[in-house]
């Protein structure tokens, strides 16, 4: 796959809406289910592509999908982490997790970091995305956890 890091065009903000769209209604987490925003996704992805940090992938002329990442310091270390934000892919497209698994250690050794978090909580079972994660090196470590507040009750 090929890659670029430049603007997100209006074509593949619409391919990337529509197939989120698709993904949380067929295989969403009950958070992704509950609290799935397009048009706050849509502004956030389009910042980060503008700070250049949006990897975009594609296939010769097809648009596959991105990755989305940020790179800091955590506040517990003064060594660099990159963080995955998100991968998503277009509809129909397979592999991108294996894609965007080598570029995130591309990027680590771009920026120097020391640590890469990653994860995945779009996916009701998340078991094949977690498989991809372990052949590239990944190690369950801490597990997430996730409440949902109901404050209309209180």
């Amino acid at each position: 796959m090929e890659t670029y890091r430049s603007p997100l065009l209006p074509k593949e903000i619409e391919a990337l809406q529509e197939s989120l769209k698709y993904h949380a209604e067929t295989e969403g987490s009950s958070a992704i289910t509950e609290f799935l925003d397009i048009p706050w996704i849509t502004q956030n992805a389009r910042i980060y592509s503008e700070q250049g940090n949006v990897v975009k992938f594609y296939q010769g002329d097809k648009f596959c999908g991105i990755l989305i990442f940020d790179v800091d310091r955590g506040w517990w270390t003064p060594k660099v982490i990159l963080s995955e934000v998100a991968v998503l892919s277009c509809l129909g497209v397979h592999g991108l997790q294996r894609e965007a698994c080598k570029m995130l250690d591309q990027l680590a050794e771009e920026y120097r970091a020391s640590l890469i978090a990653s994860g995945c909580f779009f996916q009701r079972h998340p078991q094949m995305v977690s498989n991809c994660y372990k052949k590239f090196g990944y190690v369950d470590t801490y597990p997430t956890y996730a409440k949902v507040v109901n404050h209309d009750n209180q």
